[in-house]
């Protein structure tokens, strides 16, 4: 006769979900960098700088408040605005995500303007060669330009 109690357990240990670093779980990683892209972008048209700062990953910190503040102004300057920061502005197609190396990934989204034009782009680089399965921002932020 079979033990009841042994059975629940032994199907209970087969349901926990193996987890998977996101180096390795290439559609999670693609979901992760585009969601932190949108963030961004949502912060650099709300001119929410602390916020912007904050959903990026900054060893160095160059980009600080202020300094994203500086390169989304002179940004807003350049295109007589600010970015798109609406659905259609979220479109996978946006971001661009390119292998450049062992655990390293060249990332450039597409910044729309108000009528859904294409007016710039942010850039930078996902690098998990040290931690290949980060608990905070991914997206390390080069340049934003148009």
């Amino acid at each position: 006769m079979r033990d009841p109690e042994a059975a629940a357990a032994k199907l209970a240990e087969a349901e926990q979900p193996v987890h998977v670093p996101l180096s390795r779980d290439t559609r999670a990683l693609n979901a992760r960098i585009r969601a932190e892209c949108h963030q961004l972008v949502k912060f650099l048209a709300t001119h929410a700088w602390d916020d912007a700062a904050s959903v990026t990953h900054d060893p160095e910190a160059l980009w600080t408040p202020s300094a994203i503040e500086s390169e989304g102004m002179a940004y807003e300057e350049r295109q007589g605005g600010p970015p798109d920061a609406t659905p259609r502005a979220r479109r996978p197609h946006l971001t661009l995500i390119e292998p450049d190396g062992k655990l390293r990934w060249r990332i450039r989204h597409t910044l729309l303007d108000a009528e859904g034009e294409i007016a710039g782009y942010l850039e930078g680089v996902v690098d998990l060669s040290e931690d290949q399965d980060p608990v905070g921002p991914v997206l390390q932020l080069e340049r934003l330009a148009d």
